[in-house]
């Protein structure tokens, strides 16, 4: 509980707003233009409708979602207060979202402050479960995970370089063929 401070309706207060967002890009391959060009090996060109944005049944969208977890405070109205039995189990709304009493504060600065603890004890949490997927397979040597390691990102760094060429020899073709879309 917050102690002695409490809230009323209507009121505004700075929430300390942690967790993952969905954050949306144009699509990196068809640039928002819902179709790309493919240039067949006798030089023909075909449009067709970009598969890296498609949804399902409802084809290409022109943009991808991802999530990232982010940890800052927002200004938010109070609209609704739950008493059960006595102010000390009380339960704040603003709309439909439930706030945390935990999370909720008068000022801007003790948000964003809790918000930092709370983005620090989350990167604590993900360095610890990355320790754990470390140490979880224990019949194999700490020296042959790190060789193991080194190996898949020597590889991955390969694939990289091979595709950022294939991407420039694309990017170059479609500027001597007269653009395409």
């Amino acid at each position: 509980m917050n102690g002695e401070r409490i809230f009323v309706l209507g009121q505004e207060v700075w929430f300390a707003q942690c967790g993952t967002r969905q954050v949306v890009h144009v699509c990196p391959v068809c640039c928002g233009k819902l179709k790309v060009t493919v240039i067949l090996g006798d030089d023909t060109r075909v449009e067709v409708p970009c598969d890296f944005c498609s949804r399902g049944l409802d084809g290409p969208c022109g943009s991808i979602a991802d999530y990232e977890y982010m940890a800052e405070p927002k200004l938010v109205k109070i609209t609704r207060i739950d008493e059960n039995t006595s102010p000390a189990e009380r339960r704040y709304y603003s709309y439909h979202y439930s706030l945390d009493d935990d999370l909720i504060f008068f000022s801007e600065t003790e948000a964003r402050k809790k918000c930092e603890e709370v983005a620090a004890e989350h990167a604590q949490q993900k360095a610890i479960r990355l320790s754990w997927s470390r140490k979880s397979d224990q019949c194999k040597s700490y020296a042959w995970k790190v060789g193991y390691h080194l190996r898949e990102a020597k590889k991955r760094r390969k694939d990289a370089e091979w595709h950022d060429k294939a991407a420039q020899i694309c990017k170059a073709a479609q500027k001597t063929k007269g653009g395409g879309r």
